[in-house]
């Protein structure tokens, strides 16, 4: 008994001894222009948009734990209009992977999304005659996303890593109907839950210290058919162009049809200031 106590206790004490390694980003920029009696014509404009991103990984004997998050806010302001946003984001991860193989690795992982406020949608329908209100399409936790997932992930090098595994993904929506299911007409739900397989692959590139390069295409099939497949591709390229001035270039694209039955894409060119924190 004795003897077991103590290789329990080796093995617990083997497995917290580790490596961490922290990051932690703000970002800021902004553009803004204003005309008084300018002849060639032009709208004033302002557009701003913050960021927060971070990260921290923990190497152990027996397992790593990864942890990855990002906010980000931004809205864009056009003439007279009012504001609006072009940029709402909340993101968490969470990853443990076990050290079985160098490569090749059982793991567990958890994912949080939704966004900070309200969303609009500014244009009338067709048929619609007379002055159009803008409508209240989602909101905070409306909807809101969390998924859990076990799996294998392969890792070949230390700029690229993908996974498999099978998932669970709920979705939350109080108020705008996103986890209503259209085919129950007499009961409208504010919560579904979805099991299916999850497919993440992640591509980091760095040139130096001066530019970077960031894929990750993450995909969520739905048991219940081809339709039900759900994918966002998201690509971002930064140049550090002074020791706080980065130039961004990022590309988006997005398919749920819960939102949209059409693939939805963003794409940004900016320049702005970035604090490393962390």
């Amino acid at each position: 008994m004795k003897k077991i106590l103590f290789i329990s206790v080796l093995i617990i004490t083997a497995s917290f001894a580790s490596e961490w390694k922290n990051e932690l980003i703000a970002g800021i920029n902004m553009t803004q222009n204003s005309n008084h009696n300018w002849t060639a014509g032009g709208e004033d404009a302002i557009v701003w948009q913050a960021s927060l991103k971070g990260s921290s990984v923990g190497k152990f004997d027996l397992f790593n734990w990864k942890n990855q998050g990002e906010l980000a806010y931004g809205r864009t302001r056009l003439g007279d209009e009012d504001s609006r946003k072009h940029l709402d984001k909340i993101f968490f991860e969470s990853l443990v992977d076990y050290n079985l193989l160098n490569t090749v690795k059982p793991y567990l992982a958890g994912r949080v999304e939704s966004q900070f406020t309200k969303s609009f949608e500014y244009d009338a329908p067709e048929d619609f005659v007379g002055e159009y209100e803008p409508v209240a399409i989602s909101n905070f936790w409306d909807p809101g996303y969390t998924i859990e997932a076990v799996g294998i992930s392969w890792l070949p090098h230390d700029i690229f890593n993908t996974r498999l595994g099978f998932a669970m993904k709920q979705t939350y929506s109080a108020k705008y109907g996103w986890a209503d299911d259209a085919k129950t007409a007499d009961k409208v739900e504010t919560f579904k839950n979805e099991p299916g397989l999850e497919s993440i692959s992640e591509l980091n590139i760095s040139w130096t210290d001066i530019l970077k390069y960031q894929s990750r295409l993450s995909i969520f099939a739905n048991f219940k058919g081809v339709k039900e497949i759900d994918g966002r591709w998201e690509n971002t390229l930064n140049a550090q162009v002074a020791k706080y001035l980065v130039f961004s270039a990022g590309f988006e694209m997005l398919y749920d049809r819960d939102l949209s039955v059409d693939s939805q894409m963003r794409q940004y060119l900016t320049v702005g200031l970035t604090f490393q924190l962390l």
